[in-house]
């Protein structure tokens, strides 16, 4: 149970600290061009299986009950990669999907908080 709290203390902190970054200004004003937009008759959407269908809810449910608790909790974190970093930082994110089998991955081009610092 400690082991558990801890690996969930890990990866909150991973999450906190991968959300602090600064944010670009940009002071030029940006004209925005007319636009002019054609009324839709009916939504075109692929139904294939449906919105929120009886097998989507199935399928959900098989993969979320195979899961374990850690897997349940790394599919709550998203982690930020760049792309501009050595082999060193891939094989991190490697290693953070192999272990803790996060759920996602938002990738950047460069690290603006290094630059700041």
């Amino acid at each position: 149970m400690k082991n558990t709290i801890l690996k969930i203390l890990f990866l909150s902190l991973l999450y906190l600290s991968s959300c602090v970054t600064p944010k670009k200004v940009v002071s030029t004003p940006i004209k925005t061009p007319e636009i002019v937009v054609a009324p839709i008759e009916k939504p075109i959407l692929d139904d294939t299986y449906g919105f929120d269908s009886e097998n989507q809810k199935k399928w959900v449910d098989s993969v979320y009950n195979q899961m374990t608790f850690d897997e349940r909790v790394g599919q709550l974190f998203m982690v930020s990669a760049y792309s501009n970093k050595d082999s060193v930082h891939a094989n991190a994110i490697d290693k953070l999907i192999q272990e803790h089998k996060i759920g996602g991955l938002i990738f950047f081009k460069e690290d603006l908080f290094v630059k700041l610092n």
